[in-house]
């Protein structure tokens, strides 16, 4: 997608956006992983997500400056605190990542979407044509971005471990 327009807080707006052409293609999950016309696309998808992520992971930090490092279970702690209130299972979970927190793979900063899931895609019967939702794009570990693609419930019940569609 090409951008069209885009602004930062500063904008009359008041809020950084940005206004992207449009890309045909199938979003819903569901259609990507069952319908007949993706079938083609399904059996690559793993590795064109594969060089996407290799090329977002690839760009220099550096180039974009406004990207946080910020430390996720901080982040999502610190939101689910804003709610006021009380979520004893989110509690239960963020004390044991804090007790069993990996740690950093290579010690790589890379640039990382934050989202990178089935859901977040644009396929089309070739394959993959556009990644959505980069709002929580920060700086980070690259394997935070495998991770996510890999949860269970972005698979929408297809067996293959990687988005519901590859292994």
């Amino acid at each position: 997608a090409e951008v069209i327009a885009s602004g930062g807080s500063e904008s009359p707006l008041g809020v950084s956006f940005m206004v992207l052409t449009a890309v045909e293609g199938e979003t819903i999950a569901r259609k990507i992983l069952r319908d007949d016309a993706y079938a083609d696309a399904r059996t690559h998808l793993a590795d064109d997500l594969g060089r996407a992520l290799a090329q977002l992971h690839a760009i220099d930090p550096s180039a974009v400056p406004e990207l946080q490092d910020t430390d996720q279970l901080e982040y999502y702690r610190t939101m689910l605190d804003t709610l006021g209130q009380p979520h004893p299972a989110f509690e239960l979970g963020f004390r044991w990542l804090d007790r069993h927190r990996p740690a950093a793979v290579g010690g790589r900063d890379t640039v990382v979407h934050g989202d990178f899931r089935n859901g977040n895609l644009v396929v089309g019967p070739e394959g993959l044509r556009a990644v959505l939702d980069w709002e929580l794009a920060h700086r980070g570990d690259p394997l935070e971005d495998l991770g996510w693609l890999c949860v269970r419930a972005w698979r929408f019940g297809a067996e293959p471990r990687v988005g519901g569609f590859g292994c």
